[in-house]
């Protein structure tokens, strides 16, 4: 068993808040944010998000999230904004 790649971890910190920050800037109130492994791509990352009552899954290649351990990289980026045009989009008040 290998040890795990402290770039991995550090960049799943990073994508992790920069979706609290997205989310938060939006005004949207998320129930849960949550990693779990690809089923197709072992080594890649699906952030499982849950707000206003909707569940959506977005896939972060293990490169994106490699090169996000300090700053979030441009494809990462445009992924967590994705995410937050999403919610934002759905009105909670139903």
């Amino acid at each position: 068993m290998t040890a795990p790649d402290p770039n991995f971890e550090q960049g799943l910190q990073t994508i992790q808040i920069a979706l609290e920050t997205e989310f938060a800037r939006r005004r949207v109130r998320v129930g849960s944010i949550s990693q779990v492994a690809s089923q197709s791509h072992p080594q890649d990352a699906v952030f499982r998000i849950t707000a206003n009552g909707v569940s959506q899954d977005m896939l972060f290649t293990s490169e994106e999230i490699t090169r996000s351990t300090q700053n979030i990289r441009a494809s990462a980026a445009d992924k967590v904004r994705t995410l937050g045009g999403f919610f934002a989009s759905i009105d909670d008040t139903q």
